[in-house]
């Protein structure tokens, strides 16, 4: 009995860790309202955005036999970190000087500069890039439009935290940065903000199709350093865990401090809308749903949207 004990207080350790609340909506970038079909349509991937209106690249397993494909596409050939999708990027471009791509992604709200915030995503360098790069930094921005396009010959923004180790490894690295944001943004913005004599380039793949560093991205997360297990924004608290076995504690998606007329939706991994409520009363409990992790978007009548996660244990 000790012993079985033991397991079940390791096993909720570690799911409180995982179900850390995660700021980033859809950041492993599994919903999406089209299939791509071809390259520079990041737009078809729910709440991201390309910042400079150039070329970013989603990849996703429904694009079979197209150059976004998985795992084999016109960057390379890898399969994702977790789920059916990831995105992809240019950090160098020597054929224009400081070319360079972005992801983004509204956050929903405004992250505080007096509060320090840990991202966590997972990159690869793409099997036909013929450079490697370092430099690959995030920034929180209050808008994107300060961002120079992908042909400007000078990048005028100073990243928040940046990785100085050059990423050459074409399987899933994990990068973990911790920063406090220069500016009170809801913008979170990708790549590399250096100029290329700041960054350092090896040129380890000369036989590679692409002239570049290019970059696979997934499961991206930001949290604040002292996060809990709820996302707190104002009044309103949405629980991220349901364990609906019927024991009368934590049974119902209960979101504290709800008003009336609040629509609610809930999505699947797949980006399948498995359950709406425009007047939500606190009684959903995932129905016949299996365990898994989905995702929630609420909506208050204030215009005030929380985007977050939530896991379902049965």
């Amino acid at each position: 009995m000790k012993q079985k004990l033991i397991i079940i207080l390791v096993l909720l350790i570690n799911f409180t860790y995982k179900a850390q609340q995660n700021l980033v909506p859809n950041g492993s970038f599994e919903l999406y309202d089209t299939c791509p079909n071809s390259q520079a349509q990041l737009r078809y991937c729910i709440h991201w955005f390309d910042p400079t209106g150039t070329s970013s690249d989603y990849f996703n397993r429904c694009a079979v036999l197209t150059q976004v494909a998985i795992p084999q596409n016109f960057a390379g050939d890898i399969n994702p970190f977790d789920g059916n999708s990831y995105c992809g990027f240019l950090a160098y471009y020597p054929s224009k000087a400081n070319c360079r791509e972005y992801i983004a992604v509204s956050l929903g709200a405004n992250l505080n500069n007096n509060q320090s915030y840990t991202f966590t995503a997972y990159f690869a360098l793409a099997k036909n890039s013929m450079f490697s790069v370092n430099n690959l930094g995030v920034v929180v921005l209050d808008d994107t439009l300060g961002l120079r396009s992908y042909f400007e010959n000078n990048i005028n923004i100073q990243p928040d935290a940046f990785c100085n180790i050059t990423l050459s490894d074409t399987s899933w690295n994990k990068i973990t940065l911790t920063f406090s944001p220069k500016l009170t943004g809801k913008y979170l913005v990708i790549g590399n903000f250096f100029n290329d004599l700041s960054t350092t380039k090896d040129n380890s793949n000369s036989l590679g199709s692409i002239n570049g560093a290019y970059y696979f991205i997934d499961e991206v997360s930001l949290t604040t350093t002292n996060d809990n297990n709820s996302m707190i924004n104002g009044n309103l608290i949405v629980p991220e865990v349901i364990t609906p076995n019927g024991d009368g504690h934590n049974d119902f998606l209960e979101i504290k401090n709800i008003a009336p007329y609040t629509r609610i939706e809930i999505y699947n991994r797949w980006g399948n809308q498995v359950f709406i409520s425009n007047d939500y009363q606190n009684d959903w409990n995932g129905g016949r749903l299996p365990s898994g992790t989905y995702y929630v978007i609420v909506n208050c009548q204030n215009n005030y949207s929380n985007k977050s996660f939530l896991q379902i244990l049965k």
